[in-house]
């Protein structure tokens, strides 16, 4: 977990780009803070989350997690994006198991029970990704996540 986040000079820029897509970018927050991105399509936002997240090295300046760089803490970071990346063949239950299995994790079932229960899908663990609500699969991603970091 982190207690501090500061971005310092930010700037990126895209192979082969004229100009960058953000530049000298600079705040703080805590990690009790509630802050949002906002901007027009095409702004940055994504871009700015993959530097943040230590997805994409920034052109200039730095991310700092509790005063260390992203890439040495990337294995506690995680984003759950807009699209739902789950496989519809499988189940709830089995999509988590898919990705701790490919991301080599031990997957001990009273564990995930207990996630599946606290984010109240526990009852729909069997639900195939096309039978389920977004908010379920959205569900079903945070619990991926919680248990991958």
């Amino acid at each position: 977990m982190f207690n501090k986040f500061e971005i310092i000079n930010l700037s990126f820029k895209y192979n082969g780009a004229t100009l960058p897509i953000f530049s000298e970018l600079n705040f703080k927050f805590n990690s009790d803070d509630n802050i949002g991105i906002y901007g027009y399509n095409g702004s940055g936002k994504t871009t700015l989350l993959n530097c943040l997240s230590g997805y994409y090295k920034p052109t200039e300046g730095k991310v700092l997690l509790n005063e260390l760089i992203p890439d040495k803490m990337r294995k506690d970071i995680a984003i759950i994006r807009d699209e739902i990346d789950l496989f519809d063949y499988l189940n709830l239950e089995d999509n988590v198991k898919f990705f701790m299995n490919f991301y080599q994790r031990k997957y001990y079932y009273r564990e995930v029970d207990d996630l599946l229960d606290k984010y109240n899908i526990l009852e729909h663990k069997k639900k195939y990704v096309f039978e389920a609500s977004k908010g379920m699969l959205k569900k079903t991603q945070i619990i991926i996540s919680l248990l991958l970091i």
